[in-house]
């Protein structure tokens, strides 16, 4: 079966978020502020990349 780019990203985004939240739970409260800034911004960064894909198209 052949999966489109898009749902593909959005499977790795949905598991890589999982990671870090399970990764979260073992860290301090300083590392967890500076994780899910990251993660906000990859997710950020993320949806700016589909939204430019999707004007192409």
């Amino acid at each position: 079966m052949k999966m489109s780019t898009a749902k593909v990203l959005s499977i790795s985004l949905a598991a890589g978020a999982a990671a870090v939240a399970v990764g979260s739970a073992a860290m301090n409260s300083s590392v967890k502020r500076t994780a899910k800034k990251l993660a906000r911004k990859a997710v950020n960064s993320f949806s700016g990349i589909m939204d430019s894909v999707q004007g192409m198209m």
